[in-house]
């Protein structure tokens, strides 16, 4: 849904809200997608890959795990965000463009860090 749909514009502070409502919403609903990530990414690293798109690791997980049926591909440039804040080990494997706050970067590596520390990983 774009900001338009909303009734709002998309880089507004309440089109930022909505976007994030959604992304929380998308991770209630696919809680193993960030392990699943992380899992593939560390396997790319481990092949030498020192850099890899979201986009390309997005579909490689879609692709291993058909069951994880409605992924919004809006998402990755958060989900990129939020795998490097939850495994620093990975910090530095995606490209990624400043977001519009540095408010929201602090938000989503305190969610990662939690998500992690939550199911006892490193």
């Amino acid at each position: 849904m774009s900001g338009r749909q909303l009734g709002t514009r998309a880089g507004s502070a309440r089109g930022r809200q909505d976007y994030d409502v959604r992304f929380e919403e998308h991770r209630t609903a696919h809680p193993e997608l960030l392990e699943l990530l992380i899992t593939h990414a560390r396997a790319a690293k481990r092949r030498g890959r020192n850099r890899i798109s979201m986009r390309e690791l997005w579909e490689t997980v879609r692709g291993a795990h058909p069951e994880l049926g409605g992924l919004n591909d809006n998402f990755h440039s958060r989900y990129a965000r939020l795998v490097m804040a939850a495994a620093p080990d990975l910090m530095g494997m995606f490209h990624t463009r400043r977001l519009r706050s540095t408010e929201e970067v602090v938000v989503l590596a305190k969610r990662g860090r939690a998500a992690r520390a939550k199911r006892g990983g490193a």
